[in-house]
């Protein structure tokens, strides 16, 4: 079985897809968005469940531990919609603690432009390749850093 391609625009717009197919719903409700953005954008760390809900129940109404449980169960679905083995747990959860599964192949714009900017900086490369680098950068950039508003 062939590992799926996770792609993640989050430059100038944020846009999931899995092996080719738009990862969304139907109401692209803001706040499961915006969880799967701060866990991409954060997804080399390790997440606590405090920090989560600081970052995303400023006001500490209601029961935001239920309902980050509920937005992430609401990100595994819509993965597991696109019908490709393993993406369901494309956000793990340990010892009261959130991250993005690293395990599953996934590329991100950001990263990847970040990436072609600080190797076209290296020292002693010849003008032409760091030319043909940042060309590469620029493809890539569609705006900037998209973050949607927390609500």
């Amino acid at each position: 079985m062939q590992a799926p391609c996770i792609r993640i625009k989050m430059l100038g717009e944020f846009q999931v897809t899995v092996n080719g197919a738009v990862v969304g719903d139907s109401t692209r409700s803001n706040q499961i968005w915006n969880l799967l953005q701060y866990l991409v954008a954060f997804r080399h760390k390790v997440i606590t469940q405090e920090e989560l809900i600081d970052a995303m129940w400023e006001d500490g109404t209601g029961d935001p531990v239920g309902a980050l449980k509920n937005r992430v169960y609401r990100i595994r679905n819509l993965f597991a919609k696109t019908g490709v083995p393993g993406t369901r747990d494309v956000i793990r959860f340990s010892a009261g603690a959130y991250c993005w599964n690293n395990d599953l192949p996934c590329e991100v714009d950001a990263e990847q432009f970040e990436a072609l900017c600080e190797k076209a900086m290296r020292p002693g490369l010849a003008q032409k390749e760091q030319i043909a680098l940042y060309r590469n950068a620029v493809d890539l950039y569609g705006g900037d850093f998209y973050r949607q508003p927390i609500l």
